[in-house]
């Protein structure tokens, strides 16, 4: 936990998933690198037919560390309903 007067900063990302089955290999690659095998790579991200998005872009956005830093909160939603609405 950081000290309590150190710095926070937010980051906003806005992603599209314009290739749900390429971010699937990409997030997959990742977790195959870190020694995961197929049945938990399907337990983790889904299929590669049927990705499960926000698992495959949490694989690949987390970072495992952050030298001098730590990661306080990290939350993904699908924005796809509040775009529908404007």
């Amino acid at each position: 936990m950081p000290a309590a007067d150190a710095p926070t900063f937010e980051i906003i990302l806005t992603v599209a998933a314009t290739d749900p089955s390429r971010l699937w290999d990409a997030a997959a690659a990742r977790l195959r690198s870190a020694g995961l095998d197929t049945e938990d790579i399907h337990d983790t991200i889904g299929v590669r037919f049927d990705p499960r998005i926000e698992d495959c872009l949490t694989t690949l956005l987390v970072p495992p560390r952050i030298r001098g830093g730590d990661v306080l909160v990290f939350t993904i939603r699908d924005a796809s309903a509040q775009n529908d609405a404007i």
